[in-house]
């Protein structure tokens, strides 16, 4: 029994260190059925002030709510500012008044922006120069910087030189540029290289060129921009057709030139190259050649851009007939409506035939031959004016014939002798 109640009260005394509380809390539990909260059926508002006096809303006509704010209490008077309540008033609602620091600041704000407004209208009045206001007719382009020595006809003058560059042609302008001086204007709006300003008015202009109008017997061919496009396309022929030897070139054509003024923008206008393809035309034109020595069919078919078979049909003769010298032949070639006559000094080198002399042998049986001496041919230099048109040989002129290395005669013996028949 003893040992149970040591067990006992050894139970009952706390733990050293832990203290505990000296009543427990409560259990919660539901609450009686009575007083339980009805729970909502389908379609009813659960509000949570049931059993409490509903506050009354005001009504929607007009009559009924001017009745509703005659009975409705008089509101509170407000009360005094507080840094504790500074952003409520009564009813909750939020306070239109500010608080000195609040104040302070905004009034430092706006003392700010209006001495900053000050500054910058007095330093756009500072930084403000005469100039000079430019005007296309009556329209305002722009400001150039003030120059004392420019005047209108100067500038108008080059705003043309401008626009001539610019086409590469003469142009005709229908507006008059003009300046005059301006006061008190902003540097950001100054345009102080001239050379934009002249650009900008050049692309607001209404501006014709006066254009090159090429006519070929009495027809309109083709449009070209200025008379720089005409000799660029003599030119051109010219260098087609020259060659190393070439001595002296012509252009011709039968065309005439007249200014005609257009639009810069007009699709008839052709470059140099266009204007020839455009007028790539030719005309059959038959030529007499002399032949001369050394001549083929073959070569003259190359001087006069022609074939072989073509060249010998026209004279009635075949491919592998000779030529005699002196022989004259019929060249057919082709000239075009633009043409380019070239006169060429060609030096030639010809071989002179090998002279053969046969001397008799009685001594040697017939019909057997001896090369006593060896023969070699010479050479002869040939000097020629060659006149062409287009690349065709026109006529042909010996200027110098000179023998450079005289041949050397091939001496031969053939025997005479009859041969001896043997009988038997």
């Amino acid at each position: 029994m003893s040992n149970r109640n040591n067990n006992n009260s050894s139970k009952s005394q706390p733990l050293p260190g832990l203290q505990l509380p000296k009543t427990l809390p409560k259990r919660r539990t539901a609450p009686p059925p009575g007083k339980r909260k009805p729970i909502p059926r389908f379609g009813e508002r659960h509000d949570k002030s049931q059993g409490k006096p509903q506050k009354k809303r005001p009504p929607q006509s007009p009559p009924a709510l001017a009745e509703w704010e005659k009975e409705r209490p008089p509101l509170p008077p407000l009360p005094k500012y507080s840094r504790r309540d500074s952003r409520t008033q009564s009813r909750g609602r939020p306070s239109r008044s500010m608080s000195p620091r609040a104040k302070t600041f905004f009034n430092t704000f706006l003392a700010f922006i209006i001495f900053g407004g000050l500054v910058i209208m007095m330093g756009l009045r500072f930084f403000s120069y005469n100039a000079l206001a430019v005007f296309l007719d009556d329209l305002h382009v722009g400001y150039i910087a003030l120059s004392n020595e420019l005047t209108s006809e100067e500038f108008h003058n080059d705003v043309v030189n401008h626009l001539e560059a610019t086409y590469l042609t003469d142009v005709v302008v229908t507006q008059r540029v003009t300046i005059r001086p301006a006061r008190r204007v902003s540097t950001r709006n100054i345009n102080r290289d001239r050379s934009n300003m002249i650009s900008q008015l050049g692309r607001n202009m209404n501006v014709l060129v006066v254009a090159r109008a090429i006519y070929v017997n009495n027809n309109l061919e083709v449009l070209v921009r200025s008379e720089n496009c005409v000799q660029q396309i003599e030119n051109i022929l010219i260098n087609a057709w020259q060659t190393p030897y070439t001595i002296e070139s012509t252009f011709t054509a039968n065309w005439r030139t007249e200014p005609i003024t257009i639009s810069p923008d007009d699709e008839r206008i052709r470059t140099p190259r266009e204007a020839i393809y455009a007028m790539d035309r030719a005309e059959v034109v038959y030529h007499r050649h002399v032949v001369q020595s050394g001549e083929s069919l073959y070569l003259l078919a190359r001087l006069y851009n022609t074939t072989v078979s073509d060249l010998a049909n026209l004279n009635n003769r075949t491919t592998a007939q000779p030529l005699l010298i002196n022989e004259v032949l019929t060249v057919r070639t082709r000239r075009p409506l633009l043409s380019v006559q070239t006169v060429d000094e060609i030096t030639t080198y010809y071989p002179i035939e090998i002279p053969v002399e046969v001397r008799e042998s009685p001594y040697m049986a017939m019909s057997t031959r001896n090369i006593i001496q060896q023969g070699v041919a010479g050479e002869q230099r040939v000097s020629q004016r060659i006149t062409r048109i287009n690349g065709a040989v026109v006529s042909t002129e010996t200027l110098e014939a000179v023998v450079t290395r005289e041949p050397i005669t091939e001496i031969a013996e053939e025997g005479t002798r009859p041969a001896v028949i043997e009988r038997r």
